[in-house]
């Protein structure tokens, strides 16, 4: 009987269509938009590699020539093809079949064309006579590749041929799209500390104008704008119309067609405290190990002495925030749900005061050390992740504690607003292993103690970025 009724409350599909369909057509503006920044940044980068670096050409007895094969492989045949096929269930208006098959050719074709790149690189190194897997690029860029050539050979496996069963392939799925979104971030990611890496480089050799720098600085974030498209196009996929809301808006308790995330954590089967517990652990060993490296081997921190470098090292140590204590906040903190929220934003507003203070440490030291301000991508990331990560604040502020919006504006404002705070966090980490590599080159210390410590802070701040992801996406309890 109480089943009988249960049902009858249940809304008729044309009820739950509608808001579907507007999913539907958010996803399809968000496609367009990736591929307006992503052929954006395949002119730029053309432009770039054409008229400022004298052509593209494998064959080349022209090093530079060789080595300009590199990026182009492996943003538009890696990146590019990469991101195409993530979308390509929201562009390829076939059947399920299709589109699946479609996902996996354009991997392939990514795949492929990181191949032809990176030889590219090493060819370029072996006609300079310069070593292989110096920098904490090389090492981002190596990682990102081998994972997403175990991601691709598991998803044909399971998926394609020989495939597996029904239900263990429903276990994977949501292990599959997480993994792929965090590929990309991380191609990202090394797309851009390959740009910083390339004009330091130039920089240094005083082979660098102003306007080519803006251009590859322009590109960076043309790469950056298409990843977070295409991102967000893949994440609207978990937007639907959650069942216990619909009963409710029979009743006319909410307002009709109010969408919110689905709770599709449980299919993950693993709870959060495992996750959260070893990204805390992740947390402290990186600031033990950018503790010794700044101590030991960079003179320690000041923000006044007349050694400069002492200066910098405070914002560096700075810039290792607070906000994915934060972000984690609901997994960790135990009472109701008010007090998570409390902490949330008192810990995102002491992150945001660390920060700021970095950026003064920072600015401070280029005008001590007759530097100007804003000239890398790194710095260009930065501001731009500091101004985000201040107006999330705000608008978080007044919209969940004063005033306060309305219940059913806050619901609708959620999902939107843990996935902003998920892009500003990778931001945030983008820039940090931009910075990191920036100073290294800068030292040009080679191969040494120190160069270890700075690669292996770069690859544990990648873990942990990926385990906070990891946190938000699994249930507290399983």
């Amino acid at each position: 009987m109480a089943l009988s009724k249960f049902r009858q409350k249940i809304p008729k599909p044309s009820e739950q269509a509608i808001p579907r369909r507007r999913y539907q057509r958010s996803a399809s503006g968000l496609t367009v938009g990736a591929h307006l920044f992503g052929f954006l940044a395949i002119i730029l980068m053309l432009v770039w590699l054409l008229h400022y670096r004298g052509g593209l050409d494998y064959d080349s007895d022209n090093s530079d020539r060789v080595f300009n094969v590199h990026p182009f492989l492996m943003f538009f045949g890696f990146i590019f093809f990469a991101g195409e096929a993530m979308m390509a269930y929201k562009t390829v208006l076939s059947a399920h079949k299709v589109q699946k098959y479609v996902h996996a050719m354009f991997h392939l074709i990514a795949l492929c064309s990181g191949i032809f790149g990176i030889c590219a690189v090493f060819k370029y190194h072996d006609m300079n006579n310069i070593g292989d897997m110096n920098s904490l690029h090389s090492w981002i860029g190596l990682s990102t590749f081998i994972l997403y050539c175990l991601q691709w050979v598991l998803g044909f496996a399971t998926f394609l041929f020989p495939r597996a069963s029904e239900r263990t392939a429903i276990r994977i799925v949501p292990w599959h799209m997480s993994g792929g979104r965090a590929l990309l971030y991380l191609s990202i990611c090394a797309a851009l500390t390959g740009l910083t890496q390339k004009s330091t480089f130039l920089g240094v050799e005083h082979m660098l104008s102003h306007r080519e720098l803006n251009l590859i600085n322009f590109t960076g974030l043309s790469i950056l704008l298409f990843g977070i498209f295409v991102d967000l196009s893949v994440a609207l996929a978990r937007y639907v119309v959650a069942p216990s809301l619909l009963l409710l808006q029979t009743d006319n308790h909410l307002h009709r067609g109010l969408i919110i995330m689905a709770p599709k954590s449980s299919s993950y089967q693993i709870s959060a405290t495992p996750v959260t517990i070893f990204a805390h652990l992740l947390a402290i060993a990186i600031t033990t190990l950018v503790l010794i490296w700044l101590l030991h081997f960079r003179h320690g921190l000041a923000l006044n002495s007349s050694i400069t470098e002492k200066i910098l090292n405070v914002h560096t140590l700075l810039m290792v925030p607070i906000i994915s204590a934060a972000i984690m906040a609901y997994k960790t903190v135990p009472g109701k749900r008010n007090t998570q929220k409390m902490v949330h934003l008192i810990l995102h507003f002491l992150a945001l005061v660390a920060i700021i203070l970095g950026i003064y440490a920072a600015f401070k030291f280029n005008h001590e050390s007759g530097i100007p301000n804003l000239l890398t991508l790194h710095s260009w990331l930065g501001v731009i992740t500091i101004s985000l990560f201040g107006l999330q604040w705000l608008f978080a502020f007044f919209a969940y504690v004063f005033p306060g919006a309305e219940s059913s504006a806050r619901g609708n404002l959620v999902p939107w607003h843990t996935f902003v705070g998920m892009v500003i966090f990778l931001l945030a980490v983008c820039t940090a292993e931009a910075g990191l590599l920036e100073r290294f080159l800068f030292l040009s210390i080679g191969r040494t103690q120190e160069t270890l410590i700075i690669n292996f802070t770069g690859l544990l701040i990648f873990l942990f970025a990926a385990s906070v992801s990891l946190s938000v996406l699994l249930p507290r309890l399983y």
